[in-house]
């Protein structure tokens, strides 16, 4: 008769999980010392810019670390590591915009970059998306 499997408590992290804790720990805190560093030299409208773009930074960080690990713990169902890549991609993108238009509207103009980044992001997101779905099929088609 077999043990009992060990229940995710008694499982101790693998290397993998540990670093990527540490790592979506120093980006958290990055974002936050960035942010506040920012808004302390700019005027109030200019720091709530900062601000939502900080928080957005941090989703965009919470969801990358959630597929990641999703993909990496053992147990937990495996997300391809191709998806993984592609939100690794799309995630950090869309934060970046997002700080850019909200530069633009807390300071009443719009940086050509911050506009550029805007119009960009929506092909560049679809094109993710396309390429995500056509390696899901190919992969679902080489499962059998």
């Amino acid at each position: 008769m077999e043990p009992p499997d060990p229940t995710p408590a008694e499982t101790p992290p693998g290397p993998d999980a540990r670093f990527l804790r540490r790592t979506y720990a120093g980006a958290v805190l990055l974002t936050l010392v960035v942010t506040a560093a920012l808004a302390s030299h700019f005027p109030a409208s200019v720091a709530l810019g900062f601000l939502a773009a900080g928080a957005v930074s941090l989703l965009s960080f919470g969801s990358i670390h959630w597929l990641v690990m999703r993909a990496v713990t053992p147990g937990a169902r495996r997300l391809p590591r191709w998806w993984v890549g592609i939100a690794l991609v799309k995630y950090p993108l869309l934060a970046a915009t997002v700080a850019g238009l909200a530069l633009g509207i807390a300071r009443g103009v719009f940086h050509p970059f911050a506009v550029a980044g805007g119009l960009l992001v929506v092909p560049v997101m679809l094109g993710l998306r396309l390429l995500g779905s056509r390696l899901g099929r190919h992969a679902n088609l080489d499962r059998g």
